[in-house]
């Protein structure tokens, strides 16, 4: 996430928006928040999007397109995870300041 976290802020992604992807919560401009939640949806239902998740990013304005987009990130993303921890793949320092825990381990810490 550290990594993603600079190139969001290289492309000039808000800040809030970002800490809203980070601390896993709303992101206040609601066609914003359709993707995510959507996204959040196929990770957690492992694939198995409801038709009210789909529904809910078409009503934001999305396309079925940029759904299958969400989709093909998601599968590059667990693709690139999976490796990095078999791998044990280090931050690259240059991403170190940004460097993110998942929110149960923040807790559990």
């Amino acid at each position: 996430m550290g990594a993603h976290s600079v190139a969001a802020e290289m492309q000039k992604v808000p800040g809030n928006v970002i800490e809203a992807i980070r601390t896993d919560q709303p992101i206040q401009d609601a066609r914003l928040e359709a993707p995510r939640r959507f996204t959040t949806a196929i990770v957690e239902q492992r694939g198995w999007a409801s038709e009210t998740d789909v529904e809910a990013c078409l009503d934001a304005g999305f396309t079925n397109a940029q759904i299958l987009e969400v989709i093909v990130g998601v599968s590059f993303k667990t693709l690139s995870n999976y490796t990095n921890h078999i791998a044990d793949t280090p931050l690259d320092k240059a991403f170190a300041p940004r460097a993110w825990t998942p929110v149960a381990e923040r807790l559990a810490g």
